[in-house]
């Protein structure tokens, strides 16, 4: 009789280990194969609890050791994701079909590779389980023991000629894999095999992009030591530099520049690891690349530059930096907009003050007649405005809705300039000369002196 999920008291007791009713249930004619809902047989649900004993018993009665449940599931896929090197010994000794598939195309060994079960691998190896089999998604047993970071495993691979440059669905492969996870030693493995260093994945990224994704310097410069190619783009036009500047990994950032990789490559969009560092607000990598004689003042398709991006995001050590470098201060974008503007419309007052220190010019007018005066008053950054106002800033003649404010951005790096925000602010509202707001600002700043007294 089945119960729930379709099990039976066969099914319970192989799942619970308990010897005595098994052995209860076989003697009194109990259906040995029968299957649960999920066509899971004894055999196979005692293996994947690891119960040696009561798998012995099982393969004494005559079960049949090669029955699969509804994933495609052999009792030793089973028994290897377990790990339990008895009982695949014990199944391989019932003539276990050791290369058999699941429904994914996967095998026992790469069921122990991917779990890391380095005894059960070397008996598998000896029973000759062929190890370049993929699955459905390209994996190989080597690719899954490289993501895994048993060196062990590998190494029983490749001494069995595990293919090295194989590539799974996305044309990743074995280094990649390694790689990405930061295993050193598998990966120094993997290059001493003479591993392709420079394999491209389908997005044409490499396994030096993906170790500096992953901030793994010295899995890096051992790529590097292997002939990686250090300027190698992806599908973007990225390099391995950009991406190490983007995340701010600025040990992986030297290791690239101590190999000569090319600071002024830029992307589809005409970014540059300059901008991607000065975005993000690392200083000390944007000095590195300023010493390696990073081009300042290139504009990305947006018209923005380092310097402006750094405006923007409020970072004035890093503008400091760049204007000390001979940053172009009254650089424009594309709206007409500069640092100073930028600066003054994200409250950044350090950086404000900065830029006027350095002559930046305050009555700078963006292509709808905005300056930094009106986009300080936009965010009400009234502290800006003084300072501005001290400098002989203008107001400008903008006159159209704030939904009219462009938004300019950049996918590479968000560069986000006045836009979207400054509609919301505004609420829509058709704008006079900001003059002619000046009495009830003042009116404003008294009352909030003196809620008290003003009536």
């Amino acid at each position: 009789m089945k119960g729930l999920g379709g099990l039976t008291g066969l099914h319970m007791a192989c799942h619970n280990g308990h010897i005595d009713i098994v052995k209860e249930l076989i003697q009194n004619k109990a259906e040995i194969d029968i299957k649960d809902d999920d066509d899971d047989v004894p055999l196979i649900i005692a293996c994947s609890q690891g119960h040696e004993q009561v798998v012995k018993i099982l393969l004494e009665s005559n079960v049949n050791v090669n029955a699969k449940n509804k994933n495609g599931v052999t009792a030793l896929i089973a028994a290897c994701f377990k790990g339990n090197s008895v009982i695949v010994t014990d199944l391989l000794q019932h003539h276990a079909r050791i290369n058999e598939k699941d429904k994914d195309d996967q095998t026992a060994l790469m069921a122990a590779c991917h779990e890391g079960h380095e005894n059960v691998v070397k008996i598998l190896l000896e029973g000759n389980a062929y190890v370049n089999f993929a699955a459905k998604n390209g994996v190989t047993a080597l690719m899954a023991a490289c993501r895994k970071g048993n060196a062990i495993i590998v190494n029983d691979l490749l001494k069995n000629n595990a293919q090295i440059d194989a590539m799974d669905k996305d044309n990743q492969t074995a280094l990649m894999a390694a790689c990405s996870k930061g295993h050193e030693n598998v990966v120094n493995i993997l290059l001493d095999r003479n591993a392709n260093v420079n394999a491209e994945n389908r997005n044409g990224a490499t396994s030096l992009m993906a170790a500096c994704l992953r901030g793994n310097s010295t899995i890096a410069n051992y790529l590097l030591q292997h002939h990686a190619n250090v300027d190698a783009k992806d599908k973007d036009d990225q390099t391995a530099l950009m991406l190490a500047c983007h995340e701010g990994y600025e040990k992986v950032v030297k290791v690239l520049l101590e190999h000569n990789a090319n600071v002024n490559i830029a992307t589809k969009k005409n970014v540059t690891a300059l901008m991607f560092a000065s975005t993000n607000g690392y200083g000390a990598i944007v000095n590195d690349l300023l010493q390696s004689n990073a081009q300042i003042d290139v504009k990305n398709i947006a018209g923005d530059t380092a310097m402006m991006s750094a405006c923007h995001k409020g970072h004035v050590d890093i503008v400091k930096m760049l204007l000390n470098s001979n940053a172009s201060v009254d650089i424009e974008n594309q709206q007409g907009f500069t640092g100073l503007m930028l600066a003054s419309y994200g409250g950044h007052i350090d950086v404000v003050r900065l830029l006027l220190d350095h002559k930046a010019d305050v009555n700078i007018r963006g292509n709808k007649g905005e300056t930094a005066l009106f986009l300080a008053l936009v965010k009400e950054h009234y502290d800006i405005e003084k300072i501005l106002r001290e400098r002989g800033a203008e107001e400008g003649n903008y006159r159209r809705r704030s939904s009219d404010i462009d938004s300019s951005t950049s996918d590479d790096n968000d560069y986000m300039l006045p836009g979207s925000s400054a509609a919301q602010n505004l609420k829509g509202r058709r704008y006079r000369r900001v003059t002619d707001r000046q009495t009830a600002r003042q009116r404003h700043r008294l009352r909030s002196r003196c809620s008290e007294c003003y009536r």
